[in-house]
């Protein structure tokens, strides 16, 4: 058993040590808090995509081939930012510069508060992940079946075949080479995106300049809302997927309005492994990119560079959806439900019943302390009250991010109906499926608040310090 802990840390470490390459390989000089957001879901979503395009050409999946590959990869890149051989390798103008301060005891407690969630996350994910459904008859036995057959098509194992993304699966199957997956540390997988979300996000408000406690703060109420971290712990793909389009939703809107090149690199590298994640994410990923665009074209700010943003979403998702109309549409529920949801709108039928009850159910929902915490019950009166800061040309951010968060909850409910097509019972379907799909929308109101939060916060300093002037 300590020598299986001993071996799934290394894999987590050689992971992470490949995603920070590519950090610095894109981005020049990241903070350290970017660097634990980031290097984990690089370094596997680059790992198991490489696995992928070879398992397709037909190399065995081998433990041997997986270290093969990263090794290769490792050198590649080391030799790479040597050289400083990258367009977008210039110099980092991303970080607000502040002067060194002491870290105070507020900020102290609050990472450590951090801390004791993640180690409870990580305790209760290896007892409890692969128990409930989909993550017993999809992502468990998909990644067992690959490092068992050897092979990119022991996907077939559990349900669906290969309608879904292989990011997971290849995640776990190479734990399952490394160590027999004994403990089973793939289980951690899954809290590990959760902290690079939380990072990830802390990063994002130090960018923009949000005061210090204020971040802690907002990160600590972040990692418990539940359904946060009950996602940390069950084995499914879609936070895993939700960090991905987070990170690279965030990071693309940096790189357009601060015109970065390097960023909107790795903007397209985390929407691309969104799409590589789960069937669903092709569409959040082609959602939010036209909300982001959207947004960019009304408040006229910034620059897109479409080759560098766009290039790595083409590639990595475009070389799974070749896979998947070659392998899986035909046989896919999703195709059908498509199919079904087109011809009932061409003759001009639609469910009223089912979207009543799927907008009834959303709003009491979003309300419910025990699924979303306080984010929406709080964050709407936060809104009102910054109502301003939602104008394109009053925060260019603020409103780029509420409109991916519009899009992509539209989005939600619309899969949602799309799949009342297929699956009966739809107040069932509800109660087991809106909150995972609500992740990534619920994640972006979250960050429309504290930057709002935060505005207002300034606003009455600033008014606190005039008014003796006056």
């Amino acid at each position: 058993m300590i020598g299986a802990i001993v071996i799934d840390v290394v894999v987590v470490l050689a992971i992470c040590a490949l995603g920070a390459l590519i950090l610095f390989l894109v981005i020049k000089k990241p903070s350290r808090l970017e660097l634990f957001s980031l290097s984990f879901p690089l370094g596997a979503g680059a790992l198991t995509w490489s696995l992928f395009i070879l398992g397709w050409i037909g190399i065995p999946f081998r433990l041997e081939i997986v270290f093969f590959v990263w090794f290769i990869s490792i050198s590649i890149i080391i030799a790479l930012v040597r050289r400083n051989q990258i367009s977008g390798q210039e110099k980092r103008s991303l970080e607000i510069i502040s002067k060194i301060r002491k870290v105070t005891g507020l900020e102290k407690v609050l990472f450590a508060i951090l801390l004791i969630i993640f180690f409870i996350s990580i305790f209760i994910s290896i007892g409890r992940s692969y128990t409930a459904y989909d993550a017993v008859a999809m992502w468990a036995p998909k990644g067992y079946g690959i490092a068992i057959e050897e092979s990119l098509w022991g996907a077939r194992w559990g349900g669906h075949g290969f309608s879904y993304p292989l990011n997971i699966h290849f995640l776990i199957g190479i734990f399952k080479l490394a160590s027999d997956d004994i403990l089973p540390g793939s289980k951690i997988i899954f809290t590990l995106f959760f902290i690079s979300l939380i990072a990830g996000v802390a990063a994002f408000l130090n960018r923009r300049g949000v005061e210090p406690r204020i971040t802690a703060l907002a990160a600590v109420i972040l990692a418990t809302v539940p359904t946060l971290f009950v996602h940390s712990t069950i084995g499914y793909a879609n936070l895993p997927m939700g960090v991905y389009l987070v990170l690279g939703v965030i990071w693309g809107i940096d790189g357009i309005y601060r015109e970065s090149k390097a960023s909107q690199v790795l903007s397209g590298l985390l929407l691309g492994f969104a799409a590589w994640t789960i069937i669903e994410g092709v569409l959040f990923v082609f959602i939010a990119v036209l909300a982001i665009v959207y947004a960019k074209t009304i408040s006229r700010r910034g620059r897109i560079y479409f080759i560098h943003w766009f290039l790595p979403i083409i590639v990595i998702g475009g070389i799974w959806l070749i896979f998947y109309k070659l392998y899986a549409a035909s046989s896919s529920s999703a195709m059908g439900a498509t199919r079904l949801l087109f011809d009932s709108i061409l003759h001009g039928e639609w469910d009223f019943p089912a979207l009543r009850l799927i907008f009834g159910y959303a709003r009491r929902n979003i309300f419910d302390p025990h699924t979303w915490g306080f984010i929406y019950p709080l964050g709407i009166l936060i809104t009102l009250l910054g109502w301003k800061y939602l104008l394109p040309k009053k925060d260019h951010y603020v409103f780029s991010i509420f409109l991916v968060m519009i899009s992509t909850g539209l989005l939600a409910i619309g899969l949602i109906y799309l799949r009342s097509f297929v699956i009966p019972g739809l107040y069932d379907l509800l109660k087991r499926g809106f909150p995972r799909y609500f992740i990534s929308p619920s994640i972006f109101y979250f960050l429309v608040v504290i930057l709002i939060g935060g505005k207002l916060i300034s606003e009455f300093s600033k008014n606190d310090i005039e008014e003796p002037a006056k």
